[in-house]
């Protein structure tokens, strides 16, 4: 059996636990954070076989792999510590934070033959599976341009997920820069399109939410962006988009929240979520592959029951959606969307 230890015990990590208790090849779990209570809390709710003290402790003890589920930016070196120590290595996104970071784990691989695994969802995702094969059995022609995002306001539980992992400094760390975490929008092209990029050029939107985070002189970061869009160069000719956005302008549902100079009550919200489950999806959710380049919008009031929102269906024949005819006219007004990915390739589907 496999023994592995779960390596920051936040809101995260239960997750893989549950999953990892349900696994036949996995057996005895531990778990270790700096704050112990907490990785008391997540041995008791999961059935895990006990807390160890620190990180020292699990790579001094005889399990086989450790799970790395802190703070974004400390990832990297927790890692190659982990595989120094001769232990497997599975460790939330991001890799790391900078390029050499980066180089130093994949020379612990090489050098220790064990292995690391960078747990990005999107490149499981159904549909990118289902690319990923088409893509494989050739069904797409030649791939030239591809597009991901990942949208996430931060009014959708990443306030309250800060303030849990960033005690009274939070807004310091809720400041992450977008394009510092960029897996999710890339994972669900390079996950099907079989590639790699070569250089990438990006802009950044300033935020002006105006409290706090996002903020330079609070940032322990130094950023103030909270969007963020890059355009890559790939391997073998083509390229890709990705977009990182914070705020979209998209209402909490606990709250009624400004949105665009008006003000969305959450029953309005819900109602027309409900009603619209057809057609549009929490901004949150990432859904990373689709062949119909519009597949949802969120717009800035909730429609009349019979109304049919612009864009709000997309054309199959439609090959981008900034195109004229069965497709998003390009006249139409501004909206808060969320978009799938887009795989555009030579033939055109249809």
């Amino acid at each position: 059996m496999f023994s592995l230890a779960v390596v920051g015990a936040g809101q995260f990590a239960g997750q893989f636990a549950r999953l990892w208790r349900l696994h036949p090849g996995v057996g005895d779990i531990f778990a270790t954070d700096l704050l112990p209570e907490r990785a008391e809390r997540l041995v008791a709710d999961h059935g895990l076989a006990g807390a160890l003290p620190s990180f020292d402790v699990v790579l001094d003890s005889e399990v086989d792999a450790v799970a790395i589920f802190t703070q974004r930016w400390l990832h990297g070196p927790l890692v190659v510590r982990a595989l120094r120590a001769g232990k497997h290595v599975y460790s939330a996104v991001p890799m790391a934070v900078t390029e050499q970071e980066i180089a130093d784990i994949i020379d612990a691989v090489r050098d220790t033959g064990l292995t690391y695994m960078m747990g990005e969802t999107s490149h499981y995702n159904p549909a990118t599976v289902h690319a990923r094969n088409q893509v494989a059995a050739g069904a797409f022609g030649r791939l030239f341009y591809a597009e991901g995002d990942y949208i996430h306001d931060m009014d959708l539980g990443f306030y309250e997920a800060y303030q849990y992992s960033g005690g009274e400094q939070w807004k310091s760390t809720a400041s992450y820069p977008p394009l510092m975490y960029p897996t999710h929008s890339i994972g669900g092209i390079l996950g099907a399109w079989q590639t790699y990029a070569t250089s990438v050029s990006a802009i950044g939107v300033v935020d002006q939410r105006g409290d706090g985070v996002f903020d330079q002189k609070v940032s322990m970061f130094e950023n103030d962006f909270s969007n963020a869009t890059g355009l890559f160069e790939v391997a073998g000719g083509g390229s890709f988009r990705t977009n990182e956005f914070r705020r979209v302008g998209y209402p909490s549902l606990t709250s009624g929240n400004p949105v665009f100079g008006s003000s969305a009550p959450r029953a309005a919200w819900s109602s027309w979520r409900q009603s619209a489950s057809g057609r549009t999806r929490t901004a949150s959710r990432t859904s990373p592959i689709s062949f119909c380049p519009v597949p949802y919008e969120m717009s800035t009031t909730p429609p009349s029951p019979t109304s049919r929102p612009l864009c709000a269906t997309p054309s199959r024949r439609a090959p981008h959606p900034y195109t004229t005819g069965r497709g998003c006219p390009r006249n139409s007004p501004p909206r808060a969307t969320a978009t799938k990915a887009a795989i555009i390739s030579s033939p055109t589907i249809s």
